[in-house]
């Protein structure tokens, strides 16, 4: 529940292609369909590499899911409260970014 509630559940289903989520409901996915599925992941990529680096590392680590949030932040060498700030400010940054498109 913990990671389906996390930022990496979160991209997965905000990128996720028309086709995988059509597989599951069981329609076909129109050409129309797949190129903005398309667009969108291309457009959601280019925002995640618009981010500072810091912030994008944060961001990237955290969706991947394999580690909690403090134990990124030693890996890291950063207190797990910057951590999390960092993983916060490029959620909302993301966010701002994709709403403005």
């Amino acid at each position: 529940l913990s990671r389906r509630r996390g930022l990496g559940w979160k991209l997965k289903h905000l990128i996720a292609s028309d086709a995988e989520l059509d597989t599951v409901t069981g329609r076909v996915p129109t050409p129309e369909a797949r190129i903005l599925s398309a667009e969108r992941i291309a457009l959601v990529r280019r925002q995640i590499q618009r981010l500072p680096r810091k912030l994008r590392d944060a961001l990237l680590l955290a969706a991947a899911g394999d580690a909690t949030q403090d134990e990124l932040a030693v890996a890291m060498n950063i207190p797990a409260a910057t951590f999390r700030g960092r993983v916060r400010d490029a959620r909302l940054r993301l966010k701002k970014a994709l709403n403005q498109t």
